[in-house]
């Protein structure tokens, strides 16, 4: 017998069921009644999300899972420019070269070279009609987790309790701000304390970007009473 094979397993005869309801495992009954709730409520996340940004009526999403988990828990790759001939350039012929700018969000403590690489070698390996693939690889920066368990975070938590007069809720967020990760590596005992005051019309980093007044006031107010916070800790 070749070492490297394995013989094929025994033949067991098939076990005739008798008649009667199907039994079903708890776990598959459990998997089976929430696995349509779940999905009801991605569907309406979904469309809350298209309801609440200037998308066109025809517009959907790509990728699968939550919008958390598509915006937090998972890298997500967009395409932000394109260069080739422009419509008032262009003829009827071959087109000699095309370049793209691709942006890779990763998620939390996802190694940001690694990363790179496993892109780098995708598009290499998917690239149509033979077309030869040269990419250039542009600056990165780590994600990261930030801690919530500390004093600091705390009193974060009731000085914006005061100044928005209502419970703090957590949630995952993507950033672009590459010099946290390195602060958060040299000084690993620190906490990182970030204020942006934002809205959920406020389209961010985007067109119309814009922020309600009120909520700039009430984040001052929120950072100067963590100073007092901090003073009394």
């Amino acid at each position: 017998m070749d070492p490297a094979s394995t013989p094929d397993p025994p033949q067991v005869p098939a076990a005739t069921a008798p008649e009667g309801p199907p039994v079903v495992a708890p776990e598959a009954e459990h998997e089976a009644t929430t696995q349509p709730a779940k999905l009801l409520r991605i569907a309406t996340m979904v469309r809350e999300l298209l309801e609440d940004t200037p998308l066109r009526p025809s517009v959907t999403l790509v990728g699968s899972g939550s919008i958390s988990e598509r915006l937090w828990s998972k890298p997500a790759v967009a395409v932000l420019g394109f260069d080739a001939p422009r419509v008032v350039e262009a003829s009827n012929q071959l087109v000699p070269v095309a370049s793209a700018k691709v942006s890779l969000r990763l998620a939390p403590e996802e190694d940001a070279k690694r990363a790179m690489d496993l892109l780098i070698e995708h598009l290499a390996r998917v690239a149509p009609w033979g077309v030869e693939v040269d990419v250039a690889p542009g600056t990165s920066g780590q994600g990261m987790r930030v801690r919530t368990d500390g004093p600091g975070f705390a009193a974060m938590e009731r000085a914006m309790q005061t100044a928005f007069e209502r419970p703090v809720v957590q949630s995952g967020s993507g950033g672009s701000v590459p010099l946290v990760p390195e602060l958060s590596a040299a000084l690993p005992d620190a906490e990182i304390l970030m204020y942006g005051a934002s809205d959920e019309k406020s389209q961010y980093h985007s067109i119309n970007e814009s922020v309600d007044l009120g909520e700039l006031q009430r984040s001052c107010l929120a950072e100067a009473l963590l100073f007092g916070e901090l003073a009394r800790d």
